[in-house]
């Protein structure tokens, strides 16, 4: 399960989306234990180290390869995690995505899951309060618009995009979102593309209590008296 930055990348792709950085990330991190790194270890056809992740390391991974590439100072690391910050692994694994990406199958975090990952990132960790990792973020919910846009275009099940909707709207007034738009002025329920909003997408139930009723559990999270969402 491909997790992290380059499954923002990845999706980014796949949805024509623009960075605004020139790269995004260098690693790979897969959602996977330490059997997993063994089996794409010894599928490997080039030269590469394996290590296994010890009890006492410290680390959410369970196990990382390192691969040195010819022009790369470093070595090019594919971490495998067993969980990852925001959704939970079975989360994660339950409704990943397999997508085609040049010209290979990989199974890729949900985009309202990645989008969750991102701004948890940013609030818990120092580390990726860089202009990669708020990229990361801002991309995460350009991904999630699309991904629903999509859904609308396709037109997909009712529930289904209600389902998406309503999911952002929740995640919009948790602790990890509302820091990512104080700080960062990254605002989840742009995730939410202007075509839900459009007739007959979803009932009128939506528009008139649902959707304004979620606005307002975000609009009373926010403790700085920063401006509406604008819906």
């Amino acid at each position: 399960m491909l997790v992290g930055g380059q499954a923002i990348a990845v999706w980014a792709r796949y949805f024509d989306i623009q960075s605004q950085v020139a790269a995004l990330t260098r690693d790979v991190d897969y959602l996977g234990s330490a059997m997993d790194a063994k089996s794409a270890s010894a599928n490997l056809t080039f030269e590469h180290k394996l290590k296994i992740a010890g009890l006492d390391d410290g680390t959410p991974n369970t196990a990382v390869i390192s691969i040195e590439l010819a022009g790369h100072e470093d070595p090019v690391l594919i971490d495998y995690l067993a969980d990852v910050a925001g959704p939970t692994a079975s989360e994660i694994k339950r409704t990943a995505i397999p997508i085609q990406s040049d010209g290979v199958t990989l199974k890729i975090i949900h985009p309202l899951l990645l989008l969750q990952s991102k701004m948890t990132n940013l609030q818990r960790f120092q580390s990726k309060r860089t202009p990669e990792g708020i990229e990361q973020a801002r991309l995460a919910i350009c991904i999630a618009a699309k991904y629903i846009g999509t859904l609308v275009a396709e037109k997909a099940p009712q529930r289904e995009i209600l389902r998406a909707a309503q999911s952002v709207g929740r995640f919009a007034a948790t602790a990890p979102a509302q820091y990512a738009r104080e700080e960062f002025s990254l605002d989840c329920l742009l995730a939410v593309p202007q075509s839900v909003f459009e007739k007959d997408v979803l009932p009128a139930k939506f528009h008139e209590e649902s959707w304004p009723r979620l606005v307002r559990a975000v609009r009373g999270a926010r403790r700085i008296g920063l401006p509406d969402p604008g819906r």
